[in-house]
């Protein structure tokens, strides 16, 4: 998805998930709204559409990128921004720099207490039954959501907050976190369509998280984007995945490259058929041309006959006086 420059996909082995959207109003989110920040005015720009990611296949492992357009770093306010990732409302702790010289970054993990990496996995959802509470407060007695809502996030979504930060000095203090899958609460989940949830398996290295320390300089986020993964199935189902809409890459570099392609081809179409109009033209020239010799031929085919029929005639004449002649000779003698 991209929203006002600011992008966020889910890969899996290299390629997007193919994705989707339907109106906020249609169905209750574990979320808030996708938005961004009006720096001139402080107001929130909200999005008024839910974005959904296809999950075709459960075990596969997936990674994350989201970044920003570099129009977000053409003003001297922000040089810098970091980028929080919350899958299902949790996080590790950790955070990707962003700036104009890698304006993309990716995730395929989060970091345990331990500093052991654990990577995405789509997996089947862990439930828990929560006995179909009612909200007693509510007179169309609808199930509460506010379970599967969490401050950052939400239950079967993918997150990303990006803050206007500056370096400062490092650090060697480290938030020590667990990394486990989230329970969804039955009555609600089933409802929403969260049948896959994230999990986490085991990386065979340990890789060390930066302590470098990135302060923000806005407590609230520049922006925020929310992308929901749900089985294509349960998509397809509601009429919210359509399999003969092609899938919209979500890199804007990729966008730029198809649209100059699109512009090369039909600027070379463009050259194709004026090339196609001049030997038609040529063709139409020859044609004449031929047709203009070939009526100069007739025209002194013509020319000829009539000179030969001329000459024939004056020699017929010529033949009759001295036949005439040669009469009045002989009744002379």
């Amino acid at each position: 998805m991209i929203y006002s420059g600011f992008s966020l996909k889910i890969l899996v082995n290299n390629k997007p998930l193919k994705e989707c959207s339907e109106h906020i109003d249609k169905r209750i989110m574990t979320t808030g709204p996708s938005y961004v920040l009006d720096m001139k005015t402080g107001r929130k720009i909200k999005s008024d559409k839910i974005y959904y990611a296809a999950v075709e296949e459960l075990g596969t492992n997936y990674v994350v990128q989201f970044g920003a357009s570099s129009n977000h770093f053409s003003s001297s306010s922000c040089i810098i921004l970091k980028a929080k990732l919350f899958i299902d409302g949790k996080w590790d702790h950790t955070c990707k720099q962003i700036q104009k010289s890698t304006p993309k970054s990716r995730k395929d993990g989060f970091f345990d207490e331990k500093r052991q990496k654990h990577l995405f996995k789509f997996d089947v959802t862990n439930w828990i039954n929560d006995n179909n509470e009612v909200d007693s407060n509510n007179n169309n007695n609808n199930i509460k959501y506010s379970s599967t809502k969490s401050i950052f996030g939400g239950i079967g979504a993918i997150s990303v907050y990006f803050y206007i930060v500056e370096e400062v000095e490092k650090l060697d203090n480290y938030v020590k976190n667990q990394v486990e899958k989230v329970q969804v609460p039955e009555s609600t989940g089933i409802e929403m369509g969260i049948k896959i949830s994230t999990g986490f398996q085991k990386s065979q290295d340990i890789k060390m998280a930066s302590n470098k320390m990135l302060k923000s300089i806005l407590t609230i986020p520049v922006a925020v984007l929310h992308i929901h993964y749900r089985p294509a199935s349960w998509l397809r189902t509601r009429n919210i995945l359509l399999d003969d809409v092609p899938i919209k890459l979500e890199k804007e570099g990729e966008l730029e490259i198809i649209k100059t392609e699109e512009k090369e081809i039909k600027v070379k179409n463009e050259f194709i058929k004026n090339e196609f109009e001049v030997i038609k033209s040529e063709e139409k020239v020859k044609s004449e041309f031929i047709k203009n010799e070939f009526e100069a031929i007739k025209t002194e085919e013509k020319e000829i006959k009539v000179k030969r029929d001329f000459s024939e005639f004056i020699e017929a004449e010529e033949s009759k006086q001295e036949a005439q002649k040669k009469i009045k000779i002989e009744d002379n003698v």
